[in-house]
This record gives structure tokens, sequence and C-alpha cells, in this order.
């Protein structure tokens, strides 16, 4: 995405986005910092929304954040510990924190890290975090990805402005077995059980139901519907649906049809019913 990107309707994003806030989480303050700066950039998008950002070097301070429920998009480092200066960097304690954020909230989150992708993002982004950079990761890169994050995350929101409301939000379907409402990140199914999904699971999810033939590919997957650009590494489709069908138990008929198309079974609409 270049700095001319628009709306379509010739506005540019920066003037109808409005600014997040977000909370950097990270023990290491020089990497904070350079964090903060690339989310600063005035060169991007991102840079240019004036985005309200804070920074905590513990998960107990990131909890008060999280009691709050004033952040809009969550940037998360996994090796940290419940107080700073306290107790060993545990991966472990950051992937329960990223699972806390998901399932208690309706932020952004992004995983950035020095653990391989390889290792830590599958897992992270099954367990419905939207998005993993290394710490490596270019200023620009950073920038970008927080803000393909934001947009989801926006819409992902019924409460959103007007200008990026979905046209489909509050419309129900009925999932193999799973009620899905668009504008709603909970599914829920016959037994009451309850699964959150993520701002790009929900995204995906509102695509296939509200789409003709409630079929996608790879490409329309990440340049339609995640806002990818084109020319650069894509999200595998595949895996992706895997991981989300692993998540809903397996319970989500969604089936190859070849040449890269993936289609969406057993699908039926709710309609809303009139009171007299």
């Amino acid at each position: 995405m270049n700095a001319k990107s628009n709306d379509g309707g010739g506005r540019s994003l920066e003037k109808i986005l409005p600014s997040p806030k977000i909370l950097i989480v990270d023990d290491n303050l020089a990497h904070a910092s350079a964090v903060k700066r690339a989310l600063r950039d005035q060169s991007s998008i991102l840079g240019r929304l004036s985005c309200e950002i804070d920074v905590v070097e513990d998960l107990a301070g990131a909890r008060q954040y999280l009691r709050d429920d004033s952040i809009d998009i969550y940037f998360l480092d996994l090796e940290i510990s419940e107080k700073a200066g306290e107790g060993l960097l545990d991966p472990s304690v950051g992937r329960a924190f990223v699972s806390d954020v998901v399932r208690t909230t309706n932020a952004g989150v992004l995983v950035c890290s020095s653990l391989s992708h390889e290792t830590e993002a599958a897992a992270l982004l099954e367990a419905g975090a939207d998005d993993y950079v290394e710490k490596t990761s270019s200023p620009d890169v950073i920038a970008a990805r927080t803000l393909s994050v934001w947009r989801r995350t926006l819409q992902s929101r019924p409460e959103a402005s007007q200008a990026l409301r979905l046209a489909h939000v509050g419309r129900t379907f009925i999932l193999s077995g799973w009620c899905f409402i668009v504008g709603n990140r909970t599914l829920i199914n016959s037994e009451g059980s309850s699964v959150k999904i993520s701002p790009t699971e929900h995204a995906f999810l509102r695509y296939l139901a509200a789409v003709d033939g409630h079929m996608i590919n790879s490409e329309i997957f990440n340049v339609d519907v995640l806002d990818r650009d084109q020319h650069k590494t894509h999200v595998r489709l595949d895996n992706f649906i895997h991981r989300l069908r692993k998540k809903l138990g397996g319970e989500l008929e969604i089936i190859p049809q070849g040449q890269g198309f993936y289609k969406l079974l057993d699908i039926r609409e709710i309609k809303p019913t009139l009171s007299t």
C-alpha cells in the first residue's frame, strides 16, 4: 500500500480512518521506542493518523489497559514477565496473554517477537492473533502490517464510523451449526458453546457468507479481504482455512473446488422477523 492509497472514492485513507490507540507491551524499552517511531513515521499512512501510543514493560501494566478495554491495537512481545525485573522471560507467559487479549476484547492483536515466524506464528494466529512480525522487520513493514490490522479491526466493529461500516453488518448466518452475525466476533453453536474469532477470521467469514456462490481463492483472500499488496508475500489460504476449521472443532464445511478456489457449504441465512 502506498501513500496515495484511498478508499476508492478519491479520499485518502488518513482522512477517513480514525486514529487508533495502540499499546506496545515490551520489556525492552529501546525496541519499544523503535516500534513507536515506526508507527509514527510520517512517510506511512499509519504515521499520518497521529496514533495515540502507550508503552508498558510488563503484563501487570498491560492488564490495567485490558481491564479498561481502552486499546484498539495491542503490539505484544512474547518474552515478557508478569512484573518487570521479576521472573524469567518465558514465551509461554506472553502466549497466554495473547489468548487473554483475544478472548476478552475486540482489539487488533499484532505479535512482535525475536522468536522466529516459523516456530511461533501458526499457533498464535490459530489462537486469534491478527498478525505476527519479527523484531528484525523493517519499520515500513511494521507500519504497513499495523495499518492492515487496524483496517480489519474497524471492519469487524458494528460501531465503526459510517464510512467504514460493512454493508452486511447485522446479517445472521448458520454455518455448519455455528451462528455467525456479521459485526460480532463471537460464534455460538447449537449446544451453546462459543468461540471468539479474530478480525481476520471475521472478515474471511463475512466475505464467504455474503458473496454470491460462497467461493474464495487466495488472491481474493489476500487482496480484497486482507488488503495486502498483491505483489507481496501472501498468507496461505489453505493453512488459514485449516486453522479456522480446527478452531471450530472441524465443524465448518469449506471444500476445495479446483483452480485454487474454496467453497463454503452448509450455509443458510436467518432473515429477521418483523414484529406486529
